[in-house]
């Protein structure tokens, strides 16, 4: 998402650590959509909003966390119902 986005979006990062991949959505868009560019992380609920030596200056609003990775029919669900 670019800096100075003044804009309301909606942000899914969906790690599968089945596969070891991150991919991230961007108000229900695949973000990284070609196969094999896919990063991978690892998250902590006490990095939400830090990277690095930067903090998140913004809301974080209607925030959800999951026990399983959601697909993008499931992300797409439910950018259209918080839109």
């Amino acid at each position: 998402v670019p800096n100075g986005c003044t804009t309301q979006r909606s942000v899914a990062y969906v790690m599968n650590s089945d596969v070891n991949e991150l991919d991230v959505y961007v108000d229900s868009t695949n973000f990284i959509p070609e196969p094999g560019t896919r990063g991978s992380s690892v998250f902590t609920i006490d990095t939400i909003g830090y990277a690095g030596s930067y903090y998140w200056n913004g809301v974080l609003d209607e925030m959800m966390i999951f026990n399983r990775a959601l697909n993008s029919t499931e992300i797409d669900e439910l950018h259209n119902f918080f839109s």
